[in-house]
């Protein structure tokens, strides 16, 4: 299983600070910094098989990362393993969405804001066509109230403090989808994900060059 931590390298200018150092000037240890947690890798059904796969993520207490594969069927986003579908993928907004809403309207109501967020959503894109990227930001629109935010600064440069709630959503680092969720938006939006830096090859022979 991957470290939750993996994923703290922020691309979107926004944040290019890691999470951890953006709420360094809060009281509380938010976003769980340096806290391992567990991540659902392919938390989705696939091939007839697995279907329990979100339960029993869930069943391993919070807070927990939970991975959704996206593709674009009929109109709207699916969970699928590979943008070539077969037929029977379910949507993002039912395996995911709906799925978590008692756990998400429970924190909610028990407002207990230091074990926020309970349940990091981590998005692999198999296709980045614009409707797809932008049928996922208009679905996040709906379920904003249960999601960690940021407002967009007039200067990239000029970090915003996250809004923390019992969800927070990440990423990667394709161009389409910065364009998508950060670049078009306009001053004062509110972020609803935040993505990963791109790699960069590290000229080294050895391992220890690389450490």
């Amino acid at each position: 299983m991957r470290l939750l931590a993996s994923f703290f390298a922020m691309r979107f200018p926004l944040v290019l600070l890691s999470i951890g150092v953006l709420l360094a000037q809060q009281p509380d240890p938010a976003l769980h910094r340096n806290r391992p947690v567990l991540d659902a890798h392919n938390c989705y059904p696939y091939e007839g098989q697995w279907s329990d796969r979100l339960t029993r993520a869930l069943s391993t207490g919070f807070p927990v990362a939970i991975e959704q594969d996206l593709a674009w069927g009929n109109g709207q986003p699916v969970v699928s393993h590979s943008k070539d579908l077969k037929g029977g993928e379910p949507t993002l907004r039912q395996h995911f969405f709906e799925a978590v809403r008692p756990v998400v309207e429970k924190a909610l109501r028990d407002n207990q804001r230091q074990d926020w967020p309970l349940i990091v959503l981590h998005f692999d894109f198999k296709d980045n066509r614009r409707e797809l990227l932008e049928a996922v930001w208009k679905l996040l629109g709906e379920y904003e109230p249960w999601i960690s935010t940021a407002p967009k600064a007039a200067e990239p440069s000029n970090l915003q403090p996250i809004s923390v709630g019992p969800l927070l959503v990440l990423t990667e680092d394709n161009d389409a989808q910065e364009d998508v969720f950060f670049t078009s938006l306009p001053t004062g939006a509110k972020l609803r994900l935040f993505g990963s830096a791109h790699t960069a090859a590290v000229n080294a022979t050895s391992l220890a060059e690389r450490a």
